[in-house]
């Protein structure tokens, strides 16, 4: 669906990328987010590297304030998992910012509702992930890990894999570095459409006062594949 060389040029990339978030520009941190296809200040190629750039800068959108402009994509293509594709791989190598007030995600959302939510990635503001299985049904636990990474400033590889079980539920699995952290059950997540959302949110619920230099989220190697 999305093939490692995305990040190869910016034609390429745009044949499988969004700018922004599906619903706009923000979200529920503090970053009203920018990007098109004339726009690379926060969102920009160099060498099959992605960089999410996050700047400090007052804003105001109708009539709400804004701390910061930064950078949000999400892939054209949904996801659903379905008879004719079962399995999903989603994987990519992130170098991430942990400090007070940084907000870097990479996800997968549900087009129609909320939940259900998977957070491959999600760090707020310190060197704990937060792999993150939100269920459908409330009598369905949350799964939620947090784990400390040792080296979050360097290269890791963050990946999910949903298998279909039956006509209703999928297996989910979250692994770091090709080590698995998570493996659960998804109830009623087949025939629902995703979105995969790669964003550098910042304040909000990463902490505040956020930084007041630049901030950089790095991204490389994102593919997808279906029926891997």
């Amino acid at each position: 669906m999305i093939p490692q060389s995305s990040f190869s040029n910016y034609s390429n990339f745009e044949s499988y990328w969004n700018y922004l978030y599906p619903w706009g520009p923000s979200h529920k941190g503090t970053a009203l987010m920018l990007g098109n296809s004339s726009y690379h200040e926060h969102i920009y190629l160099n060498n099959s590297v992605l960089t999410l750039k996050a700047t400090r800068n007052n804003h105001k959108l109708g009539g709400k304030k804004f701390n910061y402009l930064s950078g949000t994509i999400y892939a054209k293509k949904h996801i659903e998992v379905n008879s004719q594709y079962p399995n999903y791989s989603i994987c990519g190598d992130f170098k991430v910012p942990t400090i007070k007030g940084t907000w870097p995600a990479f996800w997968i959302t549900c087009t129609t509702s909320w939940p259900p939510e998977v957070d491959i990635l999600e760090f707020k503001g310190s060197t704990f992930n937060n792999f993150n299985i939100f269920q459908i049904h409330k009598n369905v636990p949350t799964s939620i890990d947090r784990t400390n990474i040792s080296s979050p400033n360097d290269w890791n590889t963050f990946c999910f894999y949903m298998d279909r079980i039956n006509n209703n539920d999928v297996s989910l699995s979250l692994s770091l570095n090709n080590m698995s952290i998570i493996t659960h059950n998804g109830t009623g997540f087949v025939l629902k459409q995703f979105w995969l959302i790669i964003d550098l949110q910042m304040e909000g619920s990463s902490g505040n006062p956020g930084p007041s230099s630049d901030t950089f989220y790095y991204l490389r190697n994102v593919k997808i594949i279906s029926n891997y």
